[in-house]
């Protein structure tokens, strides 16, 4: 769940952003000496950068040792040189003589006393300031935005944040990602939870895996290990799960699901049924708890050595990482197993230590070799974390960006990570990995192998890589300077001699393809990778995976379970992982990514060899309100989809009833579906539906009201079904609107668009059209829903860069929800017809019910808590 940390960061951050907007465009007003607008804006969104990182490091106190070192700065300036000569006389030369240097001498100057050698880019000589030599900036526009930074905490560490006026690092990222052309580059801030969420699952389950490999023993069902689960149930389920007071905005069935949840859990745990890491995945279990509670029971310094060397020697890859949200996720992580394994050890060390300081703990002399070797390497930084830190960014952690500001944030959040560790202006050194393991370049353009593996591994091309094209995902010649081809084998010539990466994770554009395609174009993907970057990603990434036991984590669109489009890249898949989890979102009434109106799903697989028939686990198609956000990811429960029905698509199953439900549909497709009525030529006799579509699937026989600058048609994106008579026209228009079509299309469809081939597929049988309540009950339904039509009026902005006019439009609107009664009449008809359990139906008629009837009608159901219920306080 969001904790009280996450959540004050992330309210905080959002309201300094405002704030900062405010300052941004009054600095602005105070530049001189560059003339084009984007250029000004540009360069004043740089220098605020700057300035904030050095808030940050002079509230460390590493800048001469003086906390409020820029006010103090401004003021000496003013006192010698006047008003106005900050900027040129001070910051420019901070700026550009120090801070981006790597190779001057620590000493003090007499200008700006003692001050780290950082060799930042941030700080480099920008080429606006090559291309404008007269750039000034008035003291009053410092003075102003000192003022502004002085009324917040700056905190090098990004996680532990007390208040909400407590800025970190990460508030580069989040301006970052909000600043950019988000539609663009496809790029959005990934909340805390969702990054942590995917790097806890992957990165420990690789572990786990890994070590078993050397250590089968360790792990068979009956060992100490899994005995932890038994012993202890409760400490690995979800905290939220275990609420016994109702969550803000739950239901009263929501309420007793969850329970039920907590019940069934507990007892699969206590009767020692799970002894497999993923496991942990599938009932969403604390798999972090797990991992430290594994390593503070181990008693054998073996084990936990291979377990830290592990951890020492994964590669962990974020191919679109932007500013680094999902690395600065790995790196908490491992610098918590890092630390929990060292300290394991020691104390193992001390207990059995005997007087002549050998121990007896392990009768391997290499271990204890091991052992010291480390003992050593620690000692030669001055704390546990900064040797910690230093060895995550050194050979763990790897990332690729497009975007050079992108890159640059990252690598300063990483090494601001570091700082928070180091104790003296002295002990702070250039960190060469960042240069070397995050990287600037386009991940989809380029080669992942050398053609010619004779060659040195380098970083340059051979020149046979050099002269190869159209091969291994290449690139055309012509459209290098805006490809930023990245060649892995160059860049990492060390992982990917060692096969690639063990963990990826990211977060990829979600970019149409024909949209980029004037910039750079990608070959040797699935038809360009099914017209959308994010396919090709994927296709990347697994082209990527090291081994059998890597893990992938990405956040993808929706449309990745069932859109057309995306068939092959499904089946490529299935046909190079297992387990696969599909946990899914909509955008309603709330968003996963605030600023991304985008449904989406967290894929989670491990690489596999052409399995057979992968492990699928999946949810349903998940919605919440604001206030149930913070428990949205500890919430996630999946369904293992057992049938082999689904075919080429992932089915959004919410439990194992919602499967059953959906089986004795599709049992009903034997013997006939829809299309099976209908007709290709148009007939009197019409169901017409959206198929645009949210809460309420509407369908009428017949054409609902539109007017468009005065001119009455036909509404646009709506669709015909043509039968051959009446009755059989309401039977049809009856299903079309019940909670049973509304179910098969949250399995199937992509949550919006109510595709023609979804209708026309749903499996009805024979008997169906021969049932006489349903027509009755779709007249009553047609009648029912004119009573509660309203008509409404829209006015459509312009659209000055499409060249679109605005539109007055007058439409006839269904509130479909003021029929439920009526609806859930039809469901009951065709509960009988297709066998429905009393269980099943009330799944039916109840799905995402809180949701559909909105807040104010719900909340004055039965369903709703009870009065004087209990609900967690936030």
């Amino acid at each position: 769940m969001l904790t009280r940390s996450q959540s004050h960061a992330e309210s905080g951050f959002k309201r300094f952003y405002q704030l900062f907007k405010s300052e941004q465009a009054f600095v602005l007003t105070q530049l001189e000496g560059i003339t084009a607008e984007n250029d000004r804006r540009t360069y004043v969104s740089l220098l605020l950068q700057r300035l904030m990182c050095l808030y940050f490091l002079q509230k460390r106190g590493f800048l001469d040792s003086n906390t409020a070192y820029l006010s103090t700065h401004l003021e000496r300036i003013q006192e010698h040189y006047g008003q106005d000569q900050f900027f040129r006389h001070f910051l420019l030369p901070l700026f550009h003589s120090k801070l981006s240097n790597s190779r001057a001498s620590y000493a003090a100057s007499p200008l700006f006393g003692n001050v780290p050698l950082l060799a930042f880019q941030l700080f480099a000589l920008h080429p606006l300031e090559l291309r404008y030599a007269n750039i000034q900036i008035a003291d009053r526009a410092f003075v102003h935005l000192f003022a502004f930074f002085d009324t917040y905490q700056w905190q090098l560490k990004e996680d532990q944040i007390q208040a909400e006026n407590t800025l970190t690092a990460a508030i580069f990222a989040y301006i970052c990602e909000h600043t950019s052309d988000q539609k663009q580059v496809g790029a959005y801030y990934t909340g805390t939870d969702v990054s942590t969420y995917i790097t806890n699952n992957t990165i420990i389950s690789y572990l786990f895996k890994a070590v078993q490999a050397s250590y089968p023993a360790a792990f068979s069902s009956d060992t100490s290990i899994w005995q932890l689960l038994q012993r202890r149930p409760e400490r690995y389920i979800q905290r939220v799960i275990r609420e016994r007071t109702y969550l803000p905005a739950e239901a009263s069935h929501e309420y007793r699901a969850r329970q039920k949840r907590y019940k069934m859990l507990t007892a699969i745990l206590s009767a020692g049924t799970i002894n497999h890491i993923h496991a942990f995945i599938t009932y969403n279990l604390d798999i972090f708890q797990f991992a430290l509670d594994v390593i503070e029971d181990c008693e054998q310094l073996d084990w936990l050595l291979a377990f830290y060397t592990n951890i020492e020697q994964i590669s962990i890859l974020d191919p679109t990482c932007g500013s680094g949200a999902f690395l600065m996720a790995a790196l908490h992580l491992l610098k918590t197993l890092y630390k929990a394994c060292l300290q394991r050890m020691y104390a193992l060390i001390e207990q059995h230590q005997l007087p002549d300081h050998s121990s007896r703990l392990s009768s391997n002399p290499v271990s204890l070799n091991r052992y010291n070797s480390l003992l050593q390497q620690i000692q030669q930084h001055h704390s546990l974390d900064h040797y910690i830190l230093t060895s995550i960014i050194t050979h763990n952690l790897y990332g690729v960006d497009l975007m050079p500001e992108a890159i640059e944030v990252c690598k300063l959040r990483l090494f601001m990570a570091l700082l928070d560790h180091t104790e003296c202006i002295e002990d702070i050194q250039p960190l060469l990995a960042l240069q070397q393991n995050i990287r600037c370049g386009n991940a989809l353009v380029g080669l992942i192998h050398d053609p010619e593996p004779a060659h040195p591994q380098a970083y340059q091309l051979s020149p046979a890589a050099e002269a190869h094209e159209n091969a291994d995902y290449g690139y055309k010649k012509n459209d290098r300077a805006n490809n930023q081809p990245f060649h892995w084998f160059s860049a990492f010539p060390h992982r990917m001699q060692q096969g690639g990466f063990d963990i990826i994770i990211g977060n990829p554009p979600f970019v149409e393809y024909h949209k980029i395609k004037h910039s750079y174009q990608i070959q040797g993907y699935e038809k360009e990778s099914c017209g959308n970057l994010y396919a090709a990603v994927i296709e990347r990434s697994l082209a990527l995976c090291r081994s059998e036991m890597s893990h992938l984590g990405l956040i993808v669109p929706l449309s990745i379970c069932s859109g057309n489009r995306f068939k092959r890249l499904r089946q490529i898949i299935r046909q190079s992982t297992s387990p696969i989890w599909l946990s899914n979102f909509e955008i309603f009434p709330s968003r996963l990514f605030e600023s991304a109106f985008q449904r989406l799903s967290i894929l989670l697989a491990q690489r596999a060899k052409t399995p057979f028939r992968p492990a699928l686990y999946v949810t349903g198609v998940k919605r919440w309100y604001a206030a149930e956000r913070p428990h949205l990811i500890n919430l996630i429960s999946y369904t293992h989809v057992k049938s082999k029905a689904s075919g080429s698509i992932f089915p959004k199953l919410a439990s194992s009833l919602h499967e059953q439900i959906m089986q004795k549909i599709l049992q009903k497709g034997k013997e006939a579906r829809l299309e099976s009525i209908l007709h290709t030529e148009p007939t009197p006799y019409f169901v017409y539906y959206q198929e645009a579509t949210n809460y309420w699937l509407k369908a009428t026989c017949r054409v609902p009201f539109y007017k468009k600058n005065g001119k009455i048609m036909h509404p646009p994106h709506g669709r015909f079904l043509f039968l051959a008579n009446e009755q059989l026209a309401h039977t049809v228009m009856a299903l079309l609107n019940c909670s049973l079509f509304y179910l098969w299309f949250a399995t199937y469809a992509d949550s919006f668009h109510l595709s023609q081939s979804l209708v026309k597929s749903f499996p009805t049988g024979n008997a169906l059209y021969t049932i006489a309540a349903l027509p009755d009950l779709a007249i009553q339904l047609e009648e029912e829903i004119q009573r509660n039509a309203q008509m409404s009026t829209r006015n459509t902005r312009s659209g000055t860069r499409q060249k679109k006019p605005g539109y007055l439009i007058e439409l006839e609107e269904y509130r479909m929800h003021s029929s439920k009664a009526l609806l859930d009449e039809i469901d009951r008809v065709l509960a009988s017809y297709f066998g429905f359990t009393n269980e099943e139906l009330d799944f039916i008629i109840n799905y995402d019910i809180k949701y559909r009837m909105g807040k104010k009608e719900y909340a004055n159901s039965t369903l709703w808590p009870p009065a004087g219920a209990a609900t967690l306080q936030l």
